[in-house]
């Protein structure tokens, strides 16, 4: 997933952070739970093919792009995983979405709608990754982290356990640590320049020929001196070396190795075409990009759906310059079929598949100059509209996120066609209770409490989730009437809600199988005491 940093991704369910009395976005996977973010006048450019499932991704912050004041410092997803991370200024992490597997690192399986802070980890973190089913964190130390799916070696500690719902100890990397990844079943760390993985060899994401899995982190050969930056995504793993970046795996055929052939290899090759001294590198879903010193960003790989910047819809074996990215550029960030970078002054540049308004630009409607199959997108990058400030860090995927230098956290994209834009929950303020809730592909509702025991609710309405009085659905946050002033807490479920309110539990909604608890089987669209 990430260098260093963080990475992106698309995701069940995910509500604001808590810590540093932040407010962003709340989602449960329908655009009345996302809302709208405003729009600018943005720059158009031509568009990609639709393309399909999303994959994980990565992404790198220079170290000149600064911290913002408070709240998330880093957020980080995999968009084959449906779980999100993040790294406070105080470095805390926290965790929510699915927790099948321990991903979310609060010692339970139990998903979360909102953020829980990760358990065991007794000092500060600085970056935190997201792979598949497995989670890595780099402490302020250098010590590394995992939790959540160890089944082949993926949480480096020796031991082969189905999963750890607790962050464990990297076996050898207790200290020393610069940077560490995790993408498709491996992971990957640099300690004192040397770059180091572990987990699935049949991901031939390792760097060396294996015949068995790596439980601990095992040296990647020729990479022993001067790595500075590494990354892991779905099909290969790239290392920046000394200013150049080294690249193995890419068995799948789409030249992401970028040494000029489409054949995958178990060592690194060096990529060609880059030029000018690289600071990082992010591997996507079958393409990677790299930033060069002074900004420059480049990319290779699979760009049949635009995802390289350059204007093409072709596979590309060589680094390609990504169009008016030829400086200024902070960070970038490469998902599944497309690409974010922020750029000087904290806007943010978006390439690549677009069908489910990953670009932030409003759109997502196809154009005639794609072939057949639809789909939208830019293959030159595209501003995102809407930011509500400067953002420092980003993550990449169907939903991507920023935060900003405020600290909150803004997302757009995701399976949500209204939200083209990026999105938070504007009608609030200091949040004390939050909940997500709904099926996956109807019915998603959110409600919060904010200071004062106010309880509003936004999203579909069918079964009056909402608590209003009627089936009226809707897009902003609208006050629960029969939960009036007082209320403490507030508590979703797939097409019902319950809160308390002066000591008392109130629920409306769906009622088909007694949900309400008020002796009845009658649904019901204002609040009815329990």
């Amino acid at each position: 997933m990430t260098g260093k940093h963080l990475a992106g991704g698309a995701l069940l369910a995910f509500a604001p952070f808590l810590a540093g009395a932040v407010l962003g976005p709340t989602l449960a996977g329908c655009e009345a739970v996302l809302g709208l973010g405003s729009e600018t006048a943005l720059p158009e450019a031509a568009p990609a093919r639709d393309a399909g499932t999303d994959a994980p991704h990565d992404a790198y912050v220079r170290h000149d792009a600064g911290t913002p004041p408070s709240g998330a410092v880093v957020v980080s997803s995999n968009s084959l995983a449906s779980n999100w991370c993040a790294v406070t200024k105080a470095g805390d992490v926290e965790c929510w979405g699915n927790n099948e597997n321990g991903e979310l690192g609060d010692g339970t399986t139990t998903r979360r709608a909102s953020p829980v802070k990760v358990v065991g980890l007794k000092e500060p973190m600085a970056s935190v990754s997201v792979g598949t089913g497995t989670v890595c964190a780099l402490a302020r130390s250098g010590a590394a982290y995992c939790w959540g799916i160890g089944i082949d070696g993926e949480l480096g500690d020796g031991n082969t356990t189905a999963f750890s719902s607790m962050p464990v100890h990297v076996t050898g990397l207790e200290s020393g640590v610069t940077a560490i990844s995790a993408g498709w079943n491996v992971a990957c760390a640099v300690q004192a320049g040397k770059a180091l993985c572990w987990g699935d060899e049949m991901t031939y994401m390792l760097g060396s020929v294996r015949t068995t899995n790596a439980l601990v982190p095992t040296l990647v050969p020729g990479l022993d001196s001067g790595v500075t930056e590494i990354s892991v995504g779905i099909d290969a793993a790239c290392a920046v070396q000394a200013g150049a970046v080294h690249c193995w795996g890419g068995f799948g055929g789409r030249g992401d190795l970028g040494n000029g052939t489409t054949t995958g290899s178990f060592t690194p090759v060096a990529v060609r075409g880059l030029t000018d001294g690289v600071e990082a590198v992010t591997v996507g879903g079958y393409f990677a990009c790299a930033l060069e010193k002074g900004g420059r960003v480049l990319c290779w790989g699979d760009g049949t759906h635009g995802a390289l910047g350059d204007g093409q819809l072709a596979v590309s074996p060589t680094a390609v310059q990504v169009q008016g990215l030829t400086s200024g550029v902070l960070q970038v960030s490469a998902g599944a079929v497309s690409a974010c970078a922020i750029e000087v002054g904290g806007t943010v540049a978006c390439w690549g598949n677009g069908a489910d308004g990953e670009l932030g630009t409003g759109m997502t409607e196809p154009d005639a100059t794609i072939a057949s199959g639809g789909g939208s997108g830019s293959s030159t990058p595209v501003r995102v509209k809407g930011l509500s400030g400067p953002a420092v860090s980003e993550s990449t995927g169907q939903a991507p996120c920023v935060a900003t230098s405020e600290g909150k956290v803004e997302c757009w994209g995701i399976v949500a066609e209204d939200a083209l834009t990026p999105v938070r929950v504007t009608a609030l303020s200091q949040v004390t209770s939050l909940t997500a809730a709904g099926n996956l592909s109807t019915e998603q509702f959110a409600c919060a409490v904010s200071d004062g025991g106010l309880l509003s609710c936004w999203g579909a309405n069918g079964s009056g989730e909402l608590g209003t009085g009627t089936n009226t659905s809707s897009t902003t946050p609208v006050p629960n009437p029969g939960v009036s002033g007082g209320a403490t807490s507030v508590s979703g479920g797939a097409g019902q809600a319950c809160g308390v309110s002066s000591g008392l539990a109130y629920c409306w909604g769906d009622n088909r199988f007694g949900q309400l608890g008020n002796g009845t089987t009658k649904s019901s669209t204002v609040a009815v005491a329990v």
